[in-house]
């Protein structure tokens, strides 16, 4: 009986674990929820990224996504993937640079031009770190949950790239739910899963983090394009689009449903590929929130 449960390592089977994490998640998310749509009710009109209504969606994620976490690494002694920390600030540079790319190339191009803020500038600067606080929860939230202690507990069980594919498909699947969304969009997103996927394996959790924030902040505050479909608030710049969604540009759903963005992720994963090398794996437990 104890095989049912126990692997030939010592630690709980990988199956046991996801599925204790998934259901701490959704048992912390659904009340969590309720909670924030009653203290951050809707209006009639569409929600802004800057706007508290967003984190009646985005906290509860941050919030169960860390207590299933926490729960799991103690309990089961699964690690996370919360090594070198200091990689998060290398995330924050690749996500910027790879929005300034999506962005800035179609601009240069004639394809699309870029505006000035429409605000005074202290409107601006709320609407950014108010985007930060919304969009930034996401970011750390959908990490968890698609690159952390259930993509090492699924890594263990079976294999690296099972735990990558499987993610990726997932991470791609939930996003057709959202606003504007599209088969090419739910495809790019599955690529950003690959891509987020394997730096996190190769890197770390921190380096997914950082890419993650530094996406949809770039995206929202300060191109003022939409970020998976939701609608930004005031932005550093405007960028608008000579034909709305094409190769060049992702319509309402944002740069991540345009080809050329495919081909940035391609890139990207590519790249990952042919220079990194895989961290060395070891078998100890890691302590969540305290990284080594």
């Amino acid at each position: 009986m104890k095989k049912v449960f126990i692997g030939q390592t010592g630690q709980v089977r990988s199956g046991w674990v996801l599925l204790a994490f998934g259901a701490l998640t959704a048992l912390t998310q659904w009340p969590l929820g309720i909670a924030f749509r009653g203290l951050f009710p809707a209006g009639d009109g569409p929600v802004l990224l800057d706007e508290w209504q967003i984190a009646a969606f985005t906290w509860p994620t941050l919030f169960s996504s860390l207590f299933a976490t926490a729960v799991c690494a103690k309990v089961f002694r699964e690690k996370v993937g919360l090594e070198r920390p200091r990689l998060f600030y290398f995330g924050l540079a690749l996500g910027g640079g790879a929005l300034l790319l999506a962005v800035g190339v179609p601009t240069l191009l004639g394809y699309g031009t870029l505006s000035a803020p429409e605000h005074a500038l202290s409107v601006v600067f709320v609407s950014g770190v108010m985007q930060l606080i919304t969009v930034g929860a996401t970011s750390v939230g959908e990490e968890l949950l698609f690159r952390g202690l259930p993509f090492q507990a699924l890594a263990r069980g079976t294999h690296q790239s099972v735990a990558i594919g499987s993610t990726s498909l997932l991470f791609g699947l939930g996003h057709l739910n959202n606003p504007n969304s599209s088969l090419v969009a739910a495809s790019n997103v599955a690529l950003v899963g690959i891509w987020f996927g394997l730096l996190a394996w190769r890197y770390s959790l921190w380096a997914t983090i950082g890419l993650h924030v530094a996406w949809n902040w770039f995206e929202g505050f300060v191109f003022g394009q939409p970020v998976s479909g939701l609608t930004p608030g005031p932005s550093l710049f405007h960028a608008t689009w000579v034909h709305q969604r094409g190769f060049w540009a992702g319509g309402d759903f944002g740069p991540e449903a345009s080809g050329w963005t495919t081909v940035i992720l391609t890139f990207g994963i590519v790249l990952v590929l042919l220079i990194s090398r895989p961290k060395p794996r070891n078998s100890g437990p890691e302590p969540v929130l305290h990284p080594e």
